[in-house]
């Protein structure tokens, strides 16, 4: 029987919701999960420590029928660390208190906020996992009977996804959104922006933030409506100063004149914009 670290990352109050043994790491599945945030990589450093003295920290594993066999809720990175270091076995702990998928997901994204340096960027997918897990239990408590206002449902689930991700709501939810620009990126295969914006993402959740919340320069259409209401805006009152005072005096005295020379000027430069497809500026 292998005795539990005491410095285990999830507190055993009972036998009974636990199981302890040993697996063949190669046995152990990874939570799509997991992958999805935190995109484990090899740790050189835990390799050599996992070679040199075993897994000593259990990993926590849930029985489940989705994934069919024993999937990872903490200790992905030490179950690699195990295959590469060609361990046969290494300890578990079957978790039985699990009963949920979202009580799985949950447990893996709490234990990921202990045992790691997380990113701006993991934070704001955790936080954005955990709102979907609130978003689930408040339509089963609202199956069940409870129906509290929407947006006050709403606000508590985002205050508990944000304190599950470690990072205060408003800051959550402007992580999120650079997040959601990142992969908007990505998607129209702009990778080195995309990339750009994700280093400033995790040096600065604000300033990441504030770039995506520039607004966007309208796009010009080709061959766009002349709009006359606004070129005759620009043009009237000039023209009308020269015919007064045409009829005033009987002629165009010069300074109205060159008004009326530089009015027409612009107007055929603004012409010329719009036969471009240009009418910005109108």
């Amino acid at each position: 029987m292998i005795k539990p670290n005491p410095s285990s990352e999830q507190s055993m109050e009972s036998m009974e919701v636990i199981q302890m043994e040993t697996q063949n790491p190669w046995e152990l599945k990874n939570h799509p999960v997991n992958q999805k945030i935190y995109g484990d990589k090899v740790d050189k450093e835990l390799v050599a420590d996992v070679k040199k003295r075993g897994v000593i920290e259990p990993i926590h594993v849930v029985d489940s029928k989705e994934h069919g066999g024993l999937v990872i809720v903490s200790g992905h990175r030490r179950n690699q660390s195990a295959r590469i270091a060609d361990l046969k076995t290494v300890p578990v702990i079957i978790r039985k208190d699990l009963k949920t998928p979202e009580d799985i997901e949950e447990a893996l994204i709490l234990s990921n906020r202990i045992t790691r340096e997380r990113t701006n960027e993991q934070k704001a997918h955790e936080f954005r996992q955990l709102l979907l897990i609130e978003k689930i239990r408040a339509e089963e408590r609202s199956k069940a009977g409870e129906t509290p206002a929407l947006n006050k449902r709403r606000g508590r689930a985002e205050d508990i996804a944000a304190e599950g991700g470690g990072l205060g709501r408003d800051t959550a939810k402007k992580a999120n959104r650079v997040v959601e620009e990142i992969e908007s990126l990505e998607k129209k295969g702009h990778i080195q922006k995309a990339e750009k914006l994700r280093q400033t993402l995790n040096e600065n959740v604000s300033e990441a933030h504030r770039q995506v919340s520039k607004p966007k320069p309208k796009a010009q259409k080709p061959g766009a409506t002349f709009d006359w209401k606004k070129f005759n805006k620009l043009l009237g009152p000039l023209i009308r100063h020269v015919d007064k005072a045409a009829k005033f005096q009987g002629c165009v005295n010069s300074a109205v004149h060159y008004r009326f020379l530089d009015a027409m000027e612009e107007g055929i430069l603004a012409y010329k914009d719009i036969q471009k497809g240009n009418n910005e500026n109108f």
